[in-house]
């Protein structure tokens, strides 16, 4: 295992550009994840660190080596596609033992490693079976032991989980942790999906046009995010955002004051998250001034069990609110909601970077 250090990298497609200058450090043994929506750049940060692709700018450090120029055989990365990528005509085991075959090592060397990490995944008794006989699950295992066989320095997962079900989606993802918990690896691993983000990482990433918007713990990234769409793309429902204005010392918006604030007159963009906009009548919001209250109207009620989502039509504009199960109020109800002042967020309406 080693760190992972990349250097203001840059990657261009046809002129146009996929990751800018980028810097991201990654800790020995981390599990750092790379969250961003589809064309942000994520899969080519890993390309680019497998050596699939060629750095135009910067430098990637594995441990204390330049790998920029290297071969991708030469760099000890092992990867996870998302396709798995497996040879349909070998065998689980010669799935596993490809990369070490052409590579001549030992057979002995070989087939003692198959071993290991057939042990480790718990695949010991699929190794003499073909792919197209294993479950997806199954065939996510293979996948990872083919990249784990080597002993890599840095492993690198690419959506690894995005052609499971719901339920085997997030067993995988558990076993992956064990997994990576249990070797210490350093490991990047590549998601457009926040649950598995927030999840599973030490820290996040959040990629956004070829650039980190924002490098964080998972409580980092969801409680402060550093600008608007950090702040929209992390969270479901996403965060509220409304126009606003701060003067007077306060934030107000359609005559109301919805918060103090430090200073500075000007337009601002106010956030709150679904939890923090609370209603009136729920355990969320005891006892609140009446001068502190928006007024509201019910249009959609949205169950998921352990928890309520309303849709609400006020002056500030069309809100969502989370609830607790017991409070469901009929569309068209009229309500009370309140934000708590601790809980917004500021954001420069041109900037779009997080004010405070």
């Amino acid at each position: 295992m080693a760190t992972l250090s990349l250097r203001g990298i840059s990657h261009s497609y046809s002129d146009r550009p996929s990751v800018r200058e980028l810097t991201l450090d990654v800790a020995e043994g981390e599990f750092f994840v790379l969250l961003g929506p589809s064309g942000s750049g994520k899969t080519t940060v890993l390309r680019l660190v497998a050596g699939l692709e060629s750095v135009r700018e910067g430098a990637v450090m594995i441990g204390e080596r330049d790998v920029s120029r290297l071969p991708p055989n030469e760099r000890n990365v092992g990867m996870v596609f998302q396709s798995y990528a497996l040879f349909p005509h070998m065998t689980v085991g010669g799935n596993i033992a490809f990369g070490m075959a052409v590579r001549r090592r030992p057979r002995e060397e070989i087939a003692e490693r198959v071993k290991e990490v057939a042990a480790i995944l718990e695949i010991a008794p699929l190794l003499d079976r073909l792919p197209r006989e294993l479950s997806g699950g199954e065939r996510q295992r293979v996948a990872l032991g083919r990249a784990l066989v080597r002993d890599p320095d840095v492993l690198l997962l690419d959506e690894p989980l995005s052609n499971l079900d719901a339920q085997l989606r997030i067993q995988t993802r558990t076993e992956i942790l064990r997994l990576q918990t249990r070797l210490h690896i350093t490991s990047v691993y590549v998601t457009h999906d926040q649950t598995e983000a927030l999840g599973m990482g030490h820290r996040v990433g959040v990629l956004r046009d070829g650039r980190l918007e924002q490098v964080g713990t998972p409580q980092e990234v969801y409680e402060r995010p550093a600008t608007l769409f950090v702040a929209r793309f992390v969270g479901t429902p996403p965060m509220n955002v409304v126009n606003a204005r701060s003067e007077n010392g306060g934030i107000w918006a359609a005559g109301l004051r919805l918060a103090p604030a430090a200073g500075g007159r000007g337009e601002v963009l106010l956030g709150v998250r679904p939890e923090h906009v609370h209603v009136r009548g729920s355990r969320w919001s005891a006892h609140v001034p009446d001068e502190d209250v928006v007024p509201a109207t019910v249009e959609l009620v949205e169950s998921a069990g352990d928890q309520v989502f309303l849709t609400l039509q006020t002056p500030l504009g069309t809100l969502v609110a989370r609830v607790e199960p017991s409070l469901r109020p009929s569309p068209g109800s009229a309500l009370d909601v309140w934000f708590d002042p601790g809980r917004l967020h500021v954001f420069d309406p041109e900037t779009k970077a997080a004010i405070g």
